[in-house]
């Protein structure tokens, strides 16, 4: 808006006031929209570097979750029953209580190539009676969410009374409430806007002092609008309300993004939130759920 702005008289002082008529020519000109795929128009001082955006591309997975009531126990879903092999026990939380089934993936409905199982289930829990959704735990101990992986040989015999879980899906602290059947779309992405790995201070812009801050306030209004990483989705990019937590932990800066549910019509973190499950790629490649990170944040 500030290009614009400029353009029309109502720029701020300080922004690059007083620009030339050739300078404001230039800039439109660094602005100009071009296509460089089918339906995803950059600015052209950013469509000059598209090679950057190459190296950055990541395959990513977009779920579309639909409310459903009827679903099998082995389809995959937000919330409902899941697949219970009769040897696995059921995660609980601190007081006993049955965690929250937060989501199921059934692997073998995943497009392929990927870098998941090929079959079996991939279940994310959560504690249903926890504000914070297992969010906080004391220093040492395990974390209340867990994330387990069932193969298809180990889910072949399952629990088929799931009566011991009527109180928890009646749980008032839910994101969500019922179930949603999930489909699956693979794409590819180019920059994740929120996600530590990408950066506007990656692209070479003419110098400040040409335009003050003006240009780099665009940019990153370009960029958060076309990139934005949010929704639901398996890989890729990941979209945060605050800031990516790989950051400031080292523990976990190399973790890549294995599920991402975001709010929406039906599911709703906090003021309007996100979360995210991360996971070392070599566990991943192991399948070795067991030190996946789990966060979620809010406006």
């Amino acid at each position: 808006m500030g290009f614009f702005d400029s353009l029309f008289g109502r720029e701020k002082a300080g922004a690059g006031a007083g620009k030339p008529v050739s300078g404001q020519q230039e800039y439109v000109k660094l602005m100009q929209d071009v296509e460089v795929l089918p339906g995803l128009h950059l600015p052209s001082v950013l469509a000059s570097q598209w090679d950057l955006f190459e190296r950055k591309k990541l395959p990513v997975i977009n779920i579309e979750a639909t409310p459903a009531g009827d679903l099998k126990l082995e389809d995959s879903k937000f919330g409902g029953y899941p697949i219970l092999p009769v040897e696995f026990a059921y995660p609980v939380d601190a007081d006993g209580r049955p965690l929250f089934l937060l989501a199921q993936i059934n692997c073998s409905e995943l497009p392929s190539p990927n870098p998941y199982p090929d079959s079996g289930y991939l279940q994310f829990y959560i504690p249903g009676f926890d504000e914070l959704w297992g969010l906080e735990h004391k220093q040492g101990e395990r974390p209340l969410y867990r994330v387990v992986y069932h193969s298809e040989e180990q889910s072949a015999e399952y629990v088929a009374d799931l009566s011991f879980l009527k109180e928890t899906m009646a749980a008032e602290m839910l994101p969500f409430y019922g179930s949603l059947k999930l489909s699956f779309n693979p794409s590819t992405e180019y920059f994740g806007f929120t996600d530590h790995r990408c950066s506007i201070d990656e692209f070479k812009l003419p110098d400040a002092g040409t335009y003050g801050d003006q240009l780099e306030s665009d940019i990153d209004d370009v960029l958060a609008e076309r990139f934005p990483s949010s929704g639901h989705r398996m890989g890729g990019y990941a979209y945060f309300t605050q800031e990516d937590p790989r950051i400031y932990n080292e523990a976990i800066s190399d973790y890549v993004l294995l599920l991402q549910i975001d709010s929406d019509d039906t599911i709703m973190w906090g003021d309007v939130g996100v979360a995210n499950f991360f996971i070392h790629p070599d566990d991943l490649a192991k399948k070795d759920f067991t030190k996946v990170f789990f966060t979620w944040d809010c406006c």
